[in-house]
């Protein structure tokens, strides 16, 4: 349909078809039409009919072919020319002849992904890098740093098919530090795959004495593209992004946002010894003990003193407990957690130790995000066969929601959800009741981009679909092996 009206308007055109207003009646000249030369490449044919354009009209789809499918008047303006280019006679022209169309509020796309196609063809090959650098640019410069983020994806997308045009430092920087920006907002957007396209571009733009000149910004753009990676789990090139600042951050503490996604890292891949080592080298570091061999002397120690420390303490009063705010003890705290989920398989003894360790951290210096998760865990080995005290287990679950609450924890919520509904609360409520939590954590997981704990709430709320429902087991196999598939496309070889 594209084709043939587009056909006929280049007819119109050409005065080889016309409405006789006489007879009223389309007449055409046959003659003609079988002597004009028709490409059967729709793009080919649309660029043909473009090129007998006004030059200014034409210059306005070139500009529209490059910012996407759909766009603003606002971008348009900013994008074009300065008194050059009359955005006003443009739209309306370009509506009539059938190449945008209006979607309200000033808002307009493409009639077809073809018609974009042909826009962008008028574009000479050797040119198109330097018109895409020119039409970035001039969005960037024409707009206020406040209202830069609502435009970011367009101005990066023409810059970043402009680098080769770029000549100096400062200019590799600049769009080095745009595409961080527009990475960080895909973060937020949960498009992780779109952001670790841009940072990609962001660190490939970083050189050797931007270390030096721009370390701050070449440390971010290496701590965000890590996160992003591990996300989508293309370890490939996850693995050279990691290395990077750990050789040329210029303190510890730059390091340690990189050791946390090397933790994970090494955790979804299964080495999870390797994943407890590095905890143990960071924890060393930020000063605090991590322990060693675990013996029954040892383990009946770090008991004794955690239920001391608990013996007089109402869940009020642990709920209630003032923040931490030494930052040394909360990183310790979060890498003691990252150790924790890797010791409940490589090390089972450990695991509760770790435990121990984070609740008195948190009693004696005040509570951080990760005490939440502490208590969660402390509750599920109070649940456990070792000690059987489903009441004080589900009293320390309840201080981990309340303080998951407390401190806006929603990062946490996989993590806490598998503990408190997947080991502690099923003792108490019937398995039906946790289902729902878990898919709830499983949302708040893809959103934050915790995976390890979104797919284990995946793998406990299987677990009890199956055994523990009494649902439909056609259902649940169907329901099941979507949730499987989700788990394979992960990578996370941990959950297997």
């Amino acid at each position: 349909i594209l084709f043939v009206m587009n056909f006929l308007r280049s007819l119109n055109e050409d005065g080889l078809l016309w409405f006789n207003l006489s007879t009223r009646r389309w007449e055409y000249d046959i003659v003609g039409i079988q002597q004009k030369e028709v490409s059967a490449d729709v793009v080919q044919h649309m660029s043909q009919r473009m090129t007998r354009l006004p030059r200014s009209m034409q210059f306005g789809l070139k500009l529209c072919s490059c910012l996407g499918a759909s766009f603003d008047v606002n971008a348009l303006r900013k994008g074009g020319p300065a008194n050059e280019f009359d955005v006003e006679e443009f739209l309306p022209f370009s509506i009539e002849s059938g190449f945008l169309r209006e979607d309200g509020q000033r808002r307009y796309s493409w009639a077809h992904d073809q018609v974009q196609q042909a826009a962008y063809a008028l574009i000479p090959v050797g040119k198109r890098e330097s018109f895409h650098l020119l039409l970035g640019s001039r969005m960037f410069m024409r707009t206020p740093a406040e209202e830069l983020t609502n435009i970011i994806f367009t101005v990066v997308v023409n810059m970043n098919h402009g680098i080769g045009q770029l000549k100096t430092l400062a200019q590799f920087h600049e769009v080095a530090r745009l595409n961080l920006k527009a990475g960080k907002k895909a973060m937020t957007l949960s498009s992780f795959d779109s952001a670790a396209k841009y940072l990609l571009v962001g660190v490939s733009l970083i050189k050797e004495e931007s270390w030096n000149s721009e370390y701050e910004l070449s440390l971010e753009l290496h701590d965000t593209v890590c996160q992003a990676l591990f996300v989508i789990g293309d370890w490939e090139k996850l693995l050279p992004n990691i290395q990077e600042p750990l050789q040329k951050a210029r303190c510890f503490a730059d390091k340690l946002n990189t050791y946390h996604t090397l933790v994970r890292y090494l955790k979804a891949t299964g080495d999870l010894r390797g994943a407890i080592e590095k905890c143990k080298h960071v924890v060393s570091e930020l000063g605090d003990d991590f322990p060693d061999q675990i013996d029954e002397a040892l383990f009946r120690e770090e008991t004794r003193r955690v239920e001391q420390l608990l013996k007089d303490k109402s869940e009020a009063e642990l709920i209630s407990l003032p923040k931490m705010t030494d930052e040394r003890k909360i990183a310790s705290m979060q890498f003691l957690n990252h150790a924790l989920s890797s010791a409940f398989a490589a090390e089972p003894m450990l695991a509760p130790v770790l435990t121990f360790r984070m609740v008195s951290l948190s009693v004696e210096c005040g509570v951080c995000e990760i005490s939440a998760t502490a208590f969660a865990g402390y509750g599920s080995w109070l649940v456990s066969a070792y000690k059987s005290d489903f009441e004080g287990g589900y009293r320390m679950g309840h201080v981990a929601i309340e303080l998951k609450n407390r401190l806006r924890y929603e990062e946490g919520i996989p993590r806490i959800h598998a503990l408190v509904y997947g080991f502690i609360n099923i003792w108490r409520t019937p398995f039906q009741a946790s289902l729902p939590k878990h898919l709830e954590a499983y949302d708040a997981g893809n959103f934050s981009g915790d995976v390890e704990f979104t797919l284990s709430n995946l793998y406990m709320h299987g677990v009890n679909s199956l055994y523990g429902c009494g649902d439909n087991l056609r259902d649940v196999d169907s329901t099941t092996r979507v949730y499987i598939q989700r788990c394979k496309q992960s990578g996370q070889s941990f959950l297997g």
